[in-house]
């Protein structure tokens, strides 16, 4: 391509809200920190175990990488490695309890989330008592 051809640069395609993450588990961490408007002490268990599940996801991709590394690897070993497995068997899991949560569109629509007034003005703006 010589420097006198008209060329558009191609633009990036823009990553979602929070974007790339190392990790599922780091992805899973930041869903359940940006509920923090609608979920109360009681979705703490929930919020732990769904983080749980994504770390058992991560490391079986990490025990993949590794036995891929290492060549020959034994069936129990192998099955310990199943990535694909590991997703089939707590994938739909983890969405169910994600979807509870709030974090999925579908979660959401019931949600109400109730802001809470953050001072005079707000409860001015309300019609409540200064």
């Amino acid at each position: 391509m010589t420097k006198s051809q008209n060329v558009t640069p191609l633009r990036s395609v823009k990553q979602p809200p929070g974007g790339d993450y190392a990790s599922l588990a780091a992805a899973v961490r930041d869903a359940c920190a940006g509920m923090k408007q609608w979920s109360t002490a009681a979705d703490v268990a929930a919020q732990q175990l769904a983080i749980r599940m994504a770390q058992q996801i991560d490391d079986t991709e990490k025990r993949a990488r590794l036995a891929e590394v290492a060549g020959d690897v034994d069936e129990k070993l192998a099955r310990w490695c199943d990535v694909a497995e590991t997703l089939d068997r707590l994938g739909p899991k983890l969405h169910a309890i994600l979807r509870d949560l709030g974090s999925t569109v579908a979660g959401r629509k019931d949600i109400k989330v109730q802001e809470r007034p953050a001072g005079r003005l707000a409860r001015l703006r309300q019609g409540g008592a200064q």
